[in-house]
């Protein structure tokens, strides 16, 4: 399929592309089109097996020799060991207990984690990453076989794909090991600071519209206090309309476009409190994994835009210590304040603040595209599995690549399949054609492509295998709102089967009118900045 060809070019090592499955040319070989004989098929997919497998069991014995190479000086590492498939049994005598039952010092066991979590890690993550894609472009492959060439060939290629090393070796994820000791370390800190905790807890729950003014105590906002932009926004969602109510969705939080401190900062706890405290059902939010597996918001790949203490110079070069948050720690990433003195926060913090505040407080959270968006839809699935009283505070799970929202599906699905709870929607971001003429598989042709042609599309991004997404994020166009065009019944129609929400791009327009139009076609989720005029006009 194109949507997980492009994924997979997106997603891949730096470094290891040439190793590979090639799934266009298996795709092409097993298209209908193809005069490629069976054998000829075979050969070349046996051909991109070896290939992937014999690299993989390269980078395998690097990998575990990181490991193995901590045993003398690390506990942890030790244990680890110990839980590895295909160890001796003399190297596992005595260490039975599961990864979530070892039993050491606090202080030891965080120190050992930040060894693994700097030598090791890095390389079982990319050893997994490399075995799920070229695994999953074999099994595609292998099925096509099956529907267009040979259906006893692609149910052969599917047996030998299953006794692969590279399948096999799925069963076992390092990672999330890993992320269950860090959740318990967590647990133990947060019990060794149950008083700090519980006051902190206190005062947000003093949250509510009268508590909070919008401005931090060192600033002077340009309003007077009755109009700070807390308190505007107050006014705003007591008189909307209840049918824009209950659809907006206050992108990043009630934040400044500009990163002016009259506002809190995008994508931070106070950002999301206010919103919330105000009125507001739902907010977005952008989520990505820092190097020892925690999921934190930022929409940047680094917090560069947002810093406190940054050197004016080119964004490309490193400022104060600021590098990718994929490769900090979350400890290591609280060391860089924000221009308002606070930190990116944990999401699994801000959902705990939106159960604090009620039940009508949600989040809408979007996964970005590529190889750290996979890592971060797995790993959300073990945080909600952990804590599923969160799970009735995710409304929304959002990307732009396909393969990602349709894998959180399965991950979801496998993981959750034990407690009782509802999936949160899943749906697929799309957007319009770039002015440049590129195309994307993301892009939804409004203007060019009619109605059927839309929908089959749709229909396409929304099933695949066994797994169904509930609906889209699509951006806003103009002819949306055309009385009598084909998009607005197109908008109607599809609103009828399926959720459908609606984001804006620079430029287009942030008004409750909009809101209100969009509304009207059964939109379920409408994304705004909540500018200044689009407060006044209410007023």
């Amino acid at each position: 399929m194109v949507n997980f060809g492009a994924h997979l070019a997106a997603s891949q090592v730096k470094g290891w592309e040439k190793y590979y499955v090639d799934y266009d040319a298996l795709r092409a070989a097993c298209s209908k089109e193809s005069q490629c004989s069976i054998d000829e098929f075979f050969s070349l997919w046996k051909f991109e097996l070896d290939k992937a497998q014999a690299f993989f069991e390269k980078i395998s014995r690097e990998t575990l020799k990181s490991l193995i190479s901590l045993r003398s000086s690390n506990a942890l590492a030790d244990r680890l060991c110990c839980s590895l498939p295909g160890l001796s049994k003399s190297l596992n005598r005595g260490y039975n207990d599961t990864i979530s039952e070892i039993s050491l010092d606090l202080d030891d066991l965080e120190k050992g984690l930040q060894e693994v979590i700097s030598k090791s890690l890095p390389l079982f993550d990319n050893r997994r990453q490399f075995c799920l894609l070229n695994v999953e472009a074999l099994r595609k492959s292998a099925s096509k076989c099956s529907k267009y060439l040979d259906s006893r060939m692609g149910d052969h290629l599917f047996a030998l794909l299953s006794m692969s090393p590279m399948a096999s070796s799925l069963a076992y994820d390092f990672g999330a090991n890993l992320s269950a000791i860090i959740h318990e370390i967590e647990e133990n800190k947060c019990r060794n600071l149950e008083n700090a905790t519980t006051k902190s807890n206190d005062q947000r729950e003093l949250i509510n519209r009268k508590q909070i003014n919008g401005r931090s105590g060192s600033q002077d906002s340009i309003y007077d206090e009755l109009d700070s932009p807390f308190d505007l926004l107050c006014v705003m969602m007591n008189n909307m309309d209840p049918e824009v109510k209950k659809r907006l969705v206050s992108h990043r939080g009630f934040h400044s476009t500009q990163d002016r401190l009259e506002r809190p900062l995008e994508n931070t706890l106070a950002a999301y409190e206010q919103a919330w405290a105000a009125g507001v059902h739902y907010c977005e939010c952008d989520v990505t994994l820092t190097l020892d597996q925690r999921i934190v918001l930022c929409h940047d790949p680094e917090l560069y835009r947002l810093a406190h203490n940054k050197v004016k110079t080119s964004k490309s070069e490193v400022s104060k210590g600021i590098l990718p948050i994929t490769q900090l720690t979350f400890d290591e990433l609280l060391t860089f304040p924000l221009k308002n003195g606070s930190h990116a926060p944990l999401l699994e913090d801000v959902l705990r603040s939106a159960r604090r505040v009620g039940p009508e407080a949600k989040l809408i959270i979007e996964i970005k595209s590529g190889v750290h968006g996979s890592k971060v839809a797995s790993t959300l699935c073990y945080m909600l599995c952990a804590s599923p009283e969160l799970l009735s505070h995710v409304a929304v799970i959002m990307s732009f690549d396909l393969y990602i929202v349709h894998n959180f599906c399965k991950f979801f699905d496998a993981e959750l399949a034990t407690v009782e709870c509802t999936r949160p929607k899943v749906l697929f971001l799309t957007k319009n054609p770039d002015d440049t003429g590129v195309e994307h598989e993301m892009a939804l042709d409004w203007h060019g492509s009619g109605a059927e042609e839309i929908i089959d599309q749709l229909e396409g991004y929304a099933r695949q295998g066994n797994t169904c997404l509930d609906g889209f994020y699509v951006q806003y166009h103009s002819s949306m709102l055309t009385e009598s065009s084909k998009t607005t019944k197109l908008m109607k129609e599809l609103s009828k089967k399926y959720i459908i929400g609606v984001w804006g791009g620079k430029g287009d327009p942030d008004d409750v009118n909009t809101c209100k139009a969009l509304a009207r076609l059964g939109c379920h989720f409408l994304n705004t900045d909540i500018p200044y005029d689009f407060i006044t006009d209410l007023e």
